[in-house]
């Protein structure tokens, strides 16, 4: 491999996080840091795929563990790791705590106001920052776990980033996605991470003003992206599906503790409201399921978007399938047209990861949501055997 050609596609989805490394060669790349090298080859043989990639993996391992024990990083460093984060399923959550741990200690969150002055170092540490802020986030607040990454000056003023002279329209990318990310922070810091906790009263209104937020920031960014010539139109539409997954996670809190007493003794109007908040899930869900399923410039994307977005799909399918028992009879749902694009949705995941690597996340993720529908169809003979319907 002589160039970055094919994995600096690869890794554009991403805000282009090679860096000032996209242009340079594999052989340049490799004489400066042989982990970041080894992060490179063991993702591309993850999606192109190859045979190499449990040699390579293994070996990205092995230059890796030594971190954690060392006092000597460079930022190749903390941009491998989150490499190997944003990708390799099974170590990310490893990954991205080294990242963040080694991101504060080289000071990148310190670099932000020399970046607004024009400093090319700084303007690339300080994005570099953003990146591990974005990465931490993926792997943390989706799972119930408190990021690791804080609100620093680069995060609070995060558009002020957009005025530096050397920045790209990635970069605006990379300032939406860390906007978003610091709202849903907003939302697991109000409302906690225990889903058997139900929603308070006072908390309703709070997750109304989030919605809100959520709907201003897609305002704001809907219409900013043109075509990428790497990615297409994937700027413009991962707003949007990127909004969705935010307002599910949002408005998914409306299921916590929903078989819990305060939950089932609730005022009228506060009841109505919950339901509300709910159906408007439900719909985020099944936007996320018709965007995958619709729109084959979006098919084409799961082979280099990192392992958050195969997690965000599995939830809107999980989602979609808890809903009836939760809310049978306030929630508006279509049960055969949910079943109809759970079905397309396996069919159209299998042939996207048909020709992946096997141990790509997706193909698990795949299987996962082929064994549920298996499932739901056998309940669902059984139910119209006795003559129910399964999904009330």
């Amino acid at each position: 491999m002589d160039d970055l050609s094919t994995t600096d596609v690869l890794f554009h989805p991403v805000y282009q996080i090679l860096g000032d490394h996209s242009p340079a060669t594999l052989g340049h790349i490799r004489e400066v840091s042989p982990l970041l090298t080894t992060a490179i080859c063991a993702v591309g043989a993850l999606h192109l795929p190859s045979p190499d990639l449990e040699i390579l993996y293994k070996e990205f391992v092995a230059l890796s563990a030594p971190l954690s024990f060392s006092r000597r990083h460079t930022v190749d460093d903390v941009r491998a790791l989150c490499i190997g984060a944003f990708w390799l399923s099974d170590l990310s959550r490893s990954l991205v705590g080294l990242a963040v741990r080694i991101a504060t200690e080289l000071q990148l969150h310190k670099r932000f106001s020399k970046a607004l002055q024009g400093y090319r170092s700084h303007y690339s540490r300080t994005r570099l920052y953003m990146l591990v802020y974005a990465c931490d986030h993926h792997f943390s607040v989706p799972y119930g776990r408190p990021p690791m990454a804080r609100e620093s000056e680069a995060v609070r003023d995060a558009r002020k980033f957009l005025d530096c002279t050397h920045a790209t329209e990635d970069d605006a990318r990379l300032v939406n996605q860390v906007l978003r990310w610091s709202i849903c922070t907003n939302f697991y810091d109000t409302f906690g991470a225990d889903v058997d906790r139900p929603l308070s009263d006072a908390d309703i209104p709070q997750v109304r003003r989030f919605s809100i937020v959520l709907d201003s920031l897609r305002a704001e960014w809907g219409d900013k992206f043109n075509r990428n010539a790497y990615v297409g139109n994937y700027p413009r539409k991962g707003v949007g599906i990127q909004y969705h997954f935010a307002k599910l996670y949002l408005c998914s809190h409306a299921l916590h503790g929903a078989g819990s007493s305060h939950a089932k003794y609730r005022a009228p109007d506060v009841a109505l409201e919950l339901e509300e908040i709910a159906n408007t899930a439900v719909l985020s869900a099944l936007s996320i399921l018709r965007a995958v399923i619709s729109d084959t410039e979006i098919q084409s994307y799961p082979n280099g978007l990192p392992t958050y977005f195969d997690i965000m799909i599995a939830f809107a399918v999980v989602f979609l399938l808890k809903v009836p028992t939760h809310f049978s009879t306030s929630v508006q749902l279509d049960n055969q047209e949910i079943q109809r694009l759970m079905l397309s949705l396996a069919m159209v995941l299998k042939g996207v990861t048909a020709t992946m690597h096997p141990h790509h996340f997706l193909v698990s993720i795949t299987e996962g949501i082929d064994d549920l529908l298996q499932r739901s169809r056998m309940v669902t003979g059984a139910a119209q055997a006795g003559g129910m319907d399964p999904l009330q």
